[in-house]
């Protein structure tokens, strides 16, 4: 697909979407989004890639990243999209070897094609997606474990890592030293009610016990 020239004014898309979130309209000059189409030969497909996850692919590439708004609306134009996915040609896992670097430059686990492979293994087995629910990672950890159990993997991952893997495929938000990610609700197919109160009661009487240490031995 041919890439077209966005115009320098704001347009009706734009609006549009900033009437429904109530938010005021901030023109952002995208025209690196068109280069890293380019350069990456990022084409329309059949291969649905999470929105999130394609953005901070751009946002590592790009050395003045827009908002994710505005990315979003402007790749609207070219591609086929649903609420959380766009439509290329080459699944997440193989869009750009180059691409996976800038995932986590630090994070040397979370660019193991190995460890991406299991853990969208492990997405797909459950239908784990984008969606509008918050849960704790650790809780989400505690399926994967139960999984991995499950089959009898011999060395799953750690939690640390599956944690830095989250933070890659969904949007994050940190409260009080606890990593949430931002899922479908239908994950709660997998999960009752009752074990994550058991684990949340668990979690919060282990971070009292290390608070309580922590106090019990202060630093001289």
């Amino acid at each position: 697909m041919s890439a077209q020239k966005l115009p320098s004014t704001v347009d009706l898309d734009t609006l549009l979407e900033a009437l429904k979130s109530n938010e005021p309209v901030v023109i952002e000059d995208t025209s690196d989004v068109n280069t890293f189409i380019a350069q990456f030969n990022i084409l329309p497909g059949s291969y649905p890639i999470s929105k999130a996850y394609l953005y901070k692919l751009y946002k590592g590439w790009s050395k003045n990243p827009i908002s994710r708004n505005s990315f979003t609306i402007h790749l609207n134009r070219y591609f086929i999209s649903s609420q959380y996915k766009f439509c290329i040609d080459k699944p997440a896992l193989n869009i750009s070897p180059e691409l996976q670097k800038l995932l986590a430059p630090k994070r040397k686990y979370t660019k193991n094609p190995n460890n991406h492979k299991h853990f969208k293994y492990f997405l797909d087995k459950y239908n784990i997606k984008e969606g509008n629910y918050w849960i704790e990672g650790y809780i989400l950890f505690s399926l994967y474990d139960s999984w991995t159990y499950q089959i009898r993997k011999e060395k799953p991952i750690k939690q640390y890592i599956f944690l830095e893997l989250c933070e890659i495929f969904f949007e994050t938000k940190t409260i009080d030293n606890t990593k949430y990610f931002q899922v479908d609700k239908s994950i709660l197919n997998h999960l009752s009610e009752k074990i994550m109160e058991e684990l949340r009661n668990g979690y919060k009487n282990y971070e009292n016990g290390k608070k309580k240490k922590k106090e019990g031995n202060p630093k001289k």
